[in-house]
C-alpha cells in the first residue's frame, strides 16, 4: 500500500503548484467540447481471494495492470462498465510427521462489472461512491499431498470451477491534472452468493461470502 500512498502526495503537491482551472465539469464551456466519456487502464488491484487454499486468514491477491473500466459520465452521475483478469499462484503446507499436507495450485479469474457512480464533490481532486453489479468466474487446478497417523499417503489432483453474483459498493478518489487525462484510487467490497462445480476431487458447495479489497484499483485514465 506504499506506492498508492507516494502517488497520492505526489499530486497533492502537483495540485498546489498547478492552479488551473478545473477540468472535472462535464458542462461544454464556451467553444470547448466537454468530455464525457473515460476509459481507464488498471494499473494495480488489492483483493480478497474467494476460495482461500493457503490460510485461515483472508488473503489478498496483487494484480498489474489485467483489467480496464469504461465510463460515460452525466454532470453528477456516471454508468460504468470493468473487467478484470486475476491469477494466482499458491502453495500451502502444514502439519508434521504425524499430519501433514501440501497443496501446490493455480486460479484464474474473471471479474464483469456494470454499474453507476455518483460524485460527493467536483474539483481537481474529485470523491465519488460507487455501486457495480459483478459476475466473477474462476478456475482451480492443483495437487494434494499428504499423509497422517490415521490415513495412508495420498496424492490428489483436483479442478473446479467457480461462479459468483452480487453487489460492490465502492468509495474512490480522483486526481485530474489535465483535462484529457487522471489517476483514480478505489476501495471497495464484495457481497457475492458463490457456487462451485468439480470435474474431479473436490465437492461442489454453494455459500455466500463478504470480501475486502483495499485497493479494488489505482487506475490511469484518458477522457474523451
Amino acid at each position: 500500500m506504499k506506492a498508492p500512498l507516494i502517488l497520492t502526495i505526489v499530486f497533492f503537491v502537483i495540485s498546489s503548484l498547478n492552479a488551473q482551472m478545473c477540468p472535472c465539469d462535464f458542462k461544454s464551456s464556451g467553444s470547448e467540447k466537454s468530455l464525457r466519456n473515460e476509459i481507464g487502464a488498471n494499473l494495480i488491484n488489492i483483493s480478497e481471494v474467494l476460495i482461500n487454499f493457503t490460510s485461515p486468514k483472508a488473503v489478498y491477491l496483487h494484480n498489474y495492470a489485467k483489467g480496464f473500466m469504461l465510463k460515460h459520465h452525466f454532470n453528477t452521475f456516471s454508468i460504468r462498465a470493468g473487467f478484470d483478469y486475476n491469477e494466482n499462484t499458491y502453495r500451502y503446507e502444514a502439519g508434521g510427521a504425524g499430519n501433514y499436507n501440501l497443496n501446490n495450485g493455480k486460479s484464474y479469474g474473471k471479474d464483469f462489472r456494470i454499474g453507476a457512480e455518483k460524485t460527493i464533490f467536483d474539483k481537481k481532486l474529485q470523491a465519488y461512491g460507487a455501486a457495480d453489479m459483478l459476475v466473477s468466474t474462476g478456475h482451480y487446478t492443483g495437487m494434494s499431498e499428504g499423509y497422517g497417523d490415521l490415513l495412508p499417503a495420498y496424492k490428489t489432483s483436483y479442478a473446479f470451477n467457480s461462479i459468483a453474483y452480487g453487489i460492490s459498493p465502492a468509495v474512490g478518489i480522483k486526481y485530474r491534472p489535465l483535462r484529457r487525462f487522471s489517476i483514480t484510487l478505489e476501495t471497495s467490497i464484495s457481497i457475492l452468493y458463490y457456487k462451485t462445480s468439480s470435474s474431479r476431487a473436490y465437492k461442489s458447495e454453494s455459500s455466500t461470502a463478504l470480501l475486502s479489497n483495499p485497493l479494488r484499483v489505482l487506475s490511469f485514465n484518458y477522457h474523451f
